[in-house]
C-alpha cells in the first residue's frame, strides 16, 4: 500500500509539472499570437503604404506639370508686360496729338 501511495504521489507530481508546462505552453501561445497580430498589422499598413506611393508619384507629377503650366503664363505674362510697356500709351499719344495741332 505504501508503495501505491508514493507512485500516486509521483503521478501526482508530474501531474502538477505537466499542468504548469501546458499553462507557460499557452501562455507563450498568447504571446505568439499578439506577436503575429502585430506583424500582421505591420504588413497591411506597409502593403497599404506600398499602394500610396505610386498614387503619391502621380500627383506629385500632375503638381509638377501644373507648376510647369503656371511657370510657362507667368513666362508669358511677363512678356506681355514688357511687350505693354514698349507700347506707347493713350496719354502719351493724346499728348502728342496736341502738341501737334
Amino acid at each position: 500500500m505504501e508503495a501505491e501511495v508514493l507512485v500516486v504521489d509521483a503521478m501526482s507530481a508530474e501531474l502538477a509539472q505537466v499542468r504548469a508546462d501546458v499553462q507557460k505552453l499557452f501562455s507563450s501561445r498568447q504571446e505568439l499570437a499578439a506577436q503575429l497580430q502585430a506583424i500582421k498589422d505591420d504588413l497591411a499598413r506597409a502593403r497599404s503604404e506600398s499602394h500610396e506611393v505610386p498614387l503619391s508619384r502621380a500627383r506629385l507629377r500632375a503638381c509638377e506639370g501644373k507648376f510647369r503650366e503656371e511657370g510657362r503664363y507667368a513666362s508669358y505674362d511677363e512678356k506681355l508686360q514688357y511687350l505693354y510697356k514698349q507700347l506707347p500709351s493713350d496719354n502719351q499719344n493724346e499728348a502728342d496729338g496736341d502738341e501737334t495741332e
